[in-house]
Protein backbone atom coordinates (compact mmCIF):
# COMPACT_ATOMS: atom_id res chain seq x y z
CA UNK A 1 0.00 0.00 0.00
CA UNK A 2 1.35 2.91 -1.11
CA UNK A 3 1.68 6.86 1.35
CA UNK A 4 2.95 10.08 0.82
CA UNK A 5 4.77 12.04 2.89
CA UNK A 6 1.64 14.16 3.76
CA UNK A 7 0.07 11.26 5.08
CA UNK A 8 3.22 9.56 7.17
CA UNK A 9 2.79 11.68 10.29
CA UNK A 10 0.03 9.06 10.86
CA UNK A 11 2.58 6.03 10.32
CA UNK A 12 5.56 7.44 12.67
CA UNK A 13 6.04 6.54 16.54
CA UNK A 14 8.49 9.03 18.04
CA UNK A 15 8.68 13.13 17.96
CA UNK A 16 11.67 13.19 16.04
CA UNK A 17 10.03 11.20 13.62
CA UNK A 18 7.21 13.51 13.00
CA UNK A 19 9.71 16.31 12.82
CA UNK A 20 11.30 14.94 10.28
CA UNK A 21 8.33 14.25 8.12
CA UNK A 22 7.01 18.06 8.56
CA UNK A 23 10.54 19.28 7.79
CA UNK A 24 10.38 17.18 4.22
CA UNK A 25 6.79 18.51 3.53
CA UNK A 26 7.41 22.03 4.05
CA UNK A 27 10.61 21.66 1.96
CA UNK A 28 9.02 20.83 -1.62
CA UNK A 29 5.87 19.93 -2.80
CA UNK A 30 6.76 17.18 -4.98
CA UNK A 31 8.26 15.46 -2.50
CA UNK A 32 5.52 15.68 -0.28
CA UNK A 33 2.75 14.37 -2.61
CA UNK A 34 5.10 11.11 -4.36
CA UNK A 35 3.77 7.96 -3.48
CA UNK A 36 5.95 6.02 -1.37
CA UNK A 37 6.10 2.38 -1.16
CA UNK A 38 7.80 -0.03 1.53
CA UNK A 39 9.64 -2.79 0.40
CA UNK A 40 11.47 -5.33 2.54
CA UNK A 41 14.78 -6.91 0.94
CA UNK A 42 18.07 -7.06 -0.22
CA UNK A 43 16.48 -5.61 -4.03
CA UNK A 44 13.76 -3.70 -5.21
CA UNK A 45 11.71 -5.80 -7.54
CA UNK A 46 8.50 -4.36 -9.51
CA UNK A 47 6.78 -4.93 -12.54
CA UNK A 48 6.83 -1.76 -15.49
CA UNK A 49 3.49 -2.32 -17.25
CA UNK A 50 4.14 -1.60 -21.13
CA UNK A 51 0.12 -1.73 -22.53
CA UNK A 52 -3.06 -2.01 -21.33
CA UNK A 53 -5.02 -5.15 -20.14
CA UNK A 54 -7.93 -6.20 -22.00
CA UNK A 55 -11.21 -7.00 -21.46
CA UNK A 56 -14.18 -8.13 -24.08
CA UNK A 57 -18.05 -8.62 -23.92
CA UNK A 58 -18.97 -12.64 -24.88
CA UNK A 59 -21.99 -14.16 -25.20
CA UNK A 60 -23.62 -16.71 -23.09
CA UNK A 61 -21.38 -19.79 -22.71
CA UNK A 62 -18.88 -17.86 -25.36
CA UNK A 63 -15.02 -18.26 -25.18
CA UNK A 64 -13.21 -15.83 -23.42
CA UNK A 65 -9.79 -14.99 -24.87
CA UNK A 66 -7.01 -14.40 -22.21
CA UNK A 67 -5.19 -11.78 -22.02
CA UNK A 68 -1.35 -11.53 -21.99
CA UNK A 69 -0.18 -9.41 -19.56
CA UNK A 70 2.99 -7.36 -21.15
CA UNK A 71 5.56 -5.66 -18.80
CA UNK A 72 9.12 -5.73 -17.57
CA UNK A 73 10.21 -7.26 -14.58
CA UNK A 74 12.48 -4.75 -13.14
CA UNK A 75 15.20 -5.47 -10.25
CA UNK A 76 16.92 -2.22 -8.72
CA UNK A 77 19.50 -1.87 -6.21
CA UNK A 78 18.61 0.57 -2.81
CA UNK A 79 20.39 3.68 -2.85
CA UNK A 80 21.58 5.73 0.01
CA UNK A 81 22.18 9.19 0.95
CA UNK A 82 23.71 10.81 4.42
CA UNK A 83 24.76 14.05 5.45
CA UNK A 84 26.21 14.37 8.85
CA UNK A 85 26.28 17.71 10.70
CA UNK A 86 28.76 18.18 13.65
CA UNK A 87 27.50 20.00 16.59
CA UNK A 88 30.13 21.03 19.45
CA UNK A 89 29.12 19.69 23.29
CA UNK A 90 29.96 23.08 24.54
CA UNK A 91 27.52 25.22 22.39
CA UNK A 92 24.82 22.17 22.93
CA UNK A 93 25.65 22.39 26.77
CA UNK A 94 25.42 26.27 26.92
CA UNK A 95 22.50 26.46 24.89
CA UNK A 96 21.61 29.26 22.03
CA UNK A 97 18.58 31.12 23.72
CA UNK A 98 15.85 28.97 22.79
CA UNK A 99 17.65 27.55 19.76
CA UNK A 100 18.40 23.70 20.08
CA UNK A 101 21.79 23.21 18.15
CA UNK A 102 21.37 19.39 17.90
CA UNK A 103 17.21 20.00 15.94
CA UNK A 104 18.97 22.54 14.11
CA UNK A 105 21.19 20.08 12.68
CA UNK A 106 18.61 17.80 12.41
CA UNK A 107 16.77 20.07 10.24
CA UNK A 108 19.66 20.78 7.57
CA UNK A 109 20.46 17.60 7.21
CA UNK A 110 17.39 16.40 6.57
CA UNK A 111 16.78 19.21 4.13
CA UNK A 112 20.23 18.24 2.77
CA UNK A 113 19.15 14.70 1.96
CA UNK A 114 16.09 16.24 0.45
CA UNK A 115 17.80 18.46 -2.02
CA UNK A 116 20.31 15.44 -3.02
CA UNK A 117 17.02 13.47 -3.61
CA UNK A 118 15.08 16.12 -5.87
CA UNK A 119 18.44 16.31 -7.55
CA UNK A 120 18.70 12.79 -8.46
CA UNK A 121 15.05 12.29 -9.30
CA UNK A 122 15.57 14.24 -12.51
CA UNK A 123 19.26 14.37 -13.36
CA UNK A 124 20.49 11.16 -11.76
CA UNK A 125 22.53 8.64 -13.87
CA UNK A 126 23.01 5.13 -12.76
CA UNK A 127 25.04 4.17 -15.66
CA UNK A 128 27.78 6.83 -15.01
CA UNK A 129 27.71 6.55 -11.17
CA UNK A 130 26.12 3.18 -9.78
CA UNK A 131 25.21 4.78 -6.38
CA UNK A 132 22.45 7.04 -8.34
CA UNK A 133 19.27 6.33 -9.61
CA UNK A 134 18.03 6.64 -12.96
CA UNK A 135 16.37 10.36 -13.12
CA UNK A 136 13.60 11.58 -15.58
CA UNK A 137 16.02 13.26 -18.00
CA UNK A 138 18.15 9.94 -18.69
CA UNK A 139 15.30 7.67 -18.59
CA UNK A 140 13.43 9.48 -21.35
CA UNK A 141 16.61 8.59 -23.26
CA UNK A 142 16.03 5.16 -23.48
CA UNK A 143 12.71 2.70 -24.43
CA UNK A 144 10.10 2.71 -23.26
CA UNK A 145 9.88 6.18 -22.51
CA UNK A 146 11.36 7.76 -25.00
CA UNK A 147 8.76 7.14 -27.15
CA UNK A 148 6.16 9.16 -24.49
CA UNK A 149 8.14 12.17 -26.18
CA UNK A 150 4.61 14.44 -27.49
CA UNK A 151 7.13 15.13 -30.65
CA UNK A 152 8.42 11.26 -30.87
CA UNK A 153 11.68 9.33 -29.99
CA UNK A 154 14.58 11.58 -30.27
CA UNK A 155 12.89 14.52 -31.46
CA UNK A 156 13.15 17.87 -29.87
CA UNK A 157 12.01 21.68 -31.38
CA UNK A 158 13.10 24.71 -30.13
CA UNK A 159 10.10 26.83 -28.69
CA UNK A 160 8.31 28.52 -26.06
CA UNK A 161 6.14 26.84 -23.79
CA UNK A 162 2.13 27.22 -24.96
CA UNK A 163 -0.95 25.80 -24.21
CA UNK A 164 -0.98 23.16 -26.56
CA UNK A 165 2.20 21.79 -25.73
CA UNK A 166 0.57 21.18 -22.14
CA UNK A 167 -2.77 19.85 -23.56
CA UNK A 168 -0.67 17.57 -25.62
CA UNK A 169 1.27 15.97 -23.03
CA UNK A 170 -1.94 15.54 -21.41
CA UNK A 171 -3.26 12.97 -24.44
CA UNK A 172 0.20 11.55 -24.80
CA UNK A 173 0.42 10.37 -21.09
CA UNK A 174 -3.43 8.99 -21.23
CA UNK A 175 -3.98 9.63 -17.63
CA UNK A 176 -6.30 7.46 -15.61
CA UNK A 177 -6.78 10.06 -12.70
CA UNK A 178 -5.41 13.24 -13.21
CA UNK A 179 -5.82 14.12 -9.14
CA UNK A 180 -2.83 11.64 -8.94
CA UNK A 181 -0.41 13.51 -11.65
CA UNK A 182 1.63 16.45 -11.50
CA UNK A 183 3.67 18.55 -14.35
CA UNK A 184 7.38 18.72 -13.30
CA UNK A 185 9.38 22.16 -14.85
CA UNK A 186 12.21 24.68 -13.99
CA UNK A 187 11.05 27.59 -12.12
CA UNK A 188 12.20 29.23 -15.44
CA UNK A 189 9.44 27.70 -17.23
CA UNK A 190 6.86 27.49 -14.43
CA UNK A 191 7.23 31.89 -14.75
CA UNK A 192 6.56 31.21 -18.30
CA UNK A 193 2.77 29.78 -17.43
CA UNK A 194 1.99 31.49 -15.01
CA UNK A 195 2.62 34.98 -17.69
CA UNK A 196 0.35 32.87 -20.18
CA UNK A 197 -2.63 33.17 -17.20
CA UNK A 198 -2.05 37.07 -17.18
CA UNK A 199 -2.16 37.03 -20.30
CA UNK A 200 -5.62 35.67 -19.96
CA UNK A 201 -6.91 37.98 -17.38
CA UNK A 202 -5.86 35.54 -14.31
CA UNK A 203 -6.23 31.79 -13.24
CA UNK A 204 -9.59 29.66 -13.68
CA UNK A 205 -10.94 27.23 -11.35
CA UNK A 206 -8.54 24.21 -13.02
CA UNK A 207 -5.42 26.60 -12.73
CA UNK A 208 -5.26 26.49 -9.30
CA UNK A 209 -5.70 23.25 -6.71
CA UNK A 210 -5.94 22.68 -2.95
CA UNK A 211 -2.97 20.27 -1.76
CA UNK A 212 -2.46 19.99 1.96
CA UNK A 213 -4.10 22.70 2.39
CA UNK A 214 -2.18 24.93 0.01
CA UNK A 215 -3.16 26.57 -2.81
CA UNK A 216 -1.26 25.10 -5.98
CA UNK A 217 -0.38 26.52 -9.36
CA UNK A 218 -2.08 23.70 -11.51
CA UNK A 219 -3.30 23.32 -15.38
CA UNK A 220 -6.70 21.51 -16.26
CA UNK A 221 -6.72 20.40 -12.45
CA UNK A 222 -3.04 18.61 -12.37
CA UNK A 223 -0.78 19.95 -10.11
CA UNK A 224 2.21 22.14 -11.01
CA UNK A 225 5.19 21.36 -9.23
CA UNK A 226 8.73 23.11 -9.77
CA UNK A 227 12.18 21.26 -9.53
CA UNK A 228 15.04 23.29 -8.89
CA UNK A 229 17.21 20.78 -10.65
CA UNK A 230 14.95 20.63 -13.94
CA UNK A 231 17.66 22.29 -16.06
CA UNK A 232 17.63 25.05 -18.82
CA UNK A 233 21.11 24.89 -20.68
CA UNK A 234 19.92 20.91 -22.24
CA UNK A 235 19.81 22.48 -25.83
CA UNK A 236 17.85 19.14 -26.92
CA UNK A 237 17.06 20.72 -29.81
CA UNK A 238 21.01 20.92 -31.19
CA UNK A 239 20.06 24.83 -31.99
CA UNK A 240 23.06 26.80 -31.59
CA UNK A 241 23.16 28.99 -28.48
CA UNK A 242 19.85 27.93 -27.02
CA UNK A 243 19.02 27.39 -23.12
CA UNK A 244 16.04 25.11 -23.14
CA UNK A 245 14.41 22.98 -20.72
CA UNK A 246 12.15 19.70 -20.28
CA UNK A 247 9.09 19.17 -18.93
CA UNK A 248 7.50 16.02 -17.41
CA UNK A 249 3.95 14.95 -16.87
CA UNK A 250 4.02 11.93 -13.83
CA UNK A 251 1.21 9.96 -12.33
CA UNK A 252 1.07 8.90 -9.19
CA UNK A 253 -0.79 5.97 -9.92
CA UNK A 254 -0.31 2.72 -7.54
CA UNK A 255 0.45 0.39 -10.50
CA UNK A 256 2.22 2.38 -13.20
CA UNK A 257 2.96 5.31 -11.95
CA UNK A 258 5.88 7.30 -10.31
CA UNK A 259 6.97 6.40 -7.00
CA UNK A 260 9.44 6.06 -4.35
CA UNK A 261 10.83 2.99 -2.67
CA UNK A 262 11.68 3.02 1.55
CA UNK A 263 12.30 0.50 3.78
CA UNK A 264 8.73 -0.68 5.32
CA UNK A 265 10.40 0.33 8.85
CA UNK A 266 11.26 3.57 7.84
CA UNK A 267 7.89 5.40 6.67
CA UNK A 268 9.48 9.08 7.01
CA UNK A 269 12.05 8.46 4.48
CA UNK A 270 15.05 10.14 6.19
CA UNK A 271 15.65 8.87 9.28
CA UNK A 272 18.36 10.81 11.91
CA UNK A 273 21.10 9.14 14.57
CA UNK A 274 23.60 10.46 17.03
CA UNK A 275 26.79 9.88 16.75
CA UNK A 276 27.99 11.03 20.40
CA UNK A 277 31.37 11.20 19.83
CA UNK A 278 33.90 11.59 17.07
CA UNK A 279 37.73 11.02 17.61
CA UNK A 280 39.83 13.96 18.83
CA UNK A 281 36.63 16.16 18.72
CA UNK A 282 34.84 17.26 21.68
CA UNK A 283 31.51 16.87 18.87
CA UNK A 284 28.98 14.76 18.14
CA UNK A 285 27.36 14.57 14.64
CA UNK A 286 23.74 14.27 13.81
CA UNK A 287 23.75 12.05 10.48
CA UNK A 288 20.52 12.03 8.38
CA UNK A 289 19.96 9.51 6.46
CA UNK A 290 17.87 8.36 3.38
CA UNK A 291 17.82 4.44 1.45
CA UNK A 292 15.54 4.69 -0.89
CA UNK A 293 14.79 4.08 -4.61
CA UNK A 294 12.75 5.54 -7.66
CA UNK A 295 10.78 4.00 -10.71
CA UNK A 296 8.55 5.14 -13.17
CA UNK A 297 6.70 2.03 -13.64
CA UNK A 298 4.86 2.25 -16.99
CA UNK A 299 5.44 4.56 -19.61
CA UNK A 300 1.41 4.91 -20.82
CA UNK A 301 0.65 7.12 -17.46
CA UNK A 302 4.20 9.62 -18.79
CA UNK A 303 4.74 12.39 -21.38
CA UNK A 304 7.27 14.59 -21.68
CA UNK A 305 8.83 17.22 -24.14
CA UNK A 306 11.95 19.04 -24.35
CA UNK A 307 13.18 22.32 -25.99
CA UNK A 308 10.76 25.01 -24.04
CA UNK A 309 13.16 28.21 -24.51
CA UNK A 310 11.51 30.12 -21.81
Amino acid sequence: MAYTLAQATKLVRTALQTQIVETLVGYDALLANLPIVGVDGNAIVYSEELALSSADHIAINGTITAATPTYNQRTKQWKQVLSDQSVAKLVDAIGSGTISQVAEAIRRGTKACAREIMDKLINGDEGSNPEEVDGLFYLCDDAPYAAQNIEGSGTFTARALSYDIMDSMIDEAELIDTNKAAFIMSRRTRKSLKALYRAQGGTSADWVVENNGVSQLAYGGIPVYHNAFVGITDNDSGEADNDEARIYLVSFEEDNGMCLFAPTNRPQLVDTEIITQISNQDNMVARSKAYYGMAVRGPKNFSFCGGIVN
